[in-house]
């Protein structure tokens, strides 16, 4: 699977919790319009299980070698 078709889970961080908005695919979230505190799970983990989250940024350089 391309790693822009890979499901990641957005989230918003709060100082208090994480709170997860939804899945979608990598490609998706790229496209979202930039919004503060929205985070995005590491592509290459398991979406919905995994603690290891990046910025849109971070998503977009992890996808750009494709």
């Amino acid at each position: 699977m391309s790693t822009k078709q890979a499901i990641v889970e957005a989230a918003i961080e709060t100082q208090l919790e994480r709170l997860p908005i939804g899945l979608m695919s990598a490609k998706q979230a790229l496209e979202l319009p930039d919004a503060e505190g929205v985070i995005f799970s590491h592509p290459d983990e398991e979406a919905g299980t995994t603690n290891t989250y990046v910025s849109q940024a971070e998503l977009g350089s992890i996808l750009e070698p494709e």
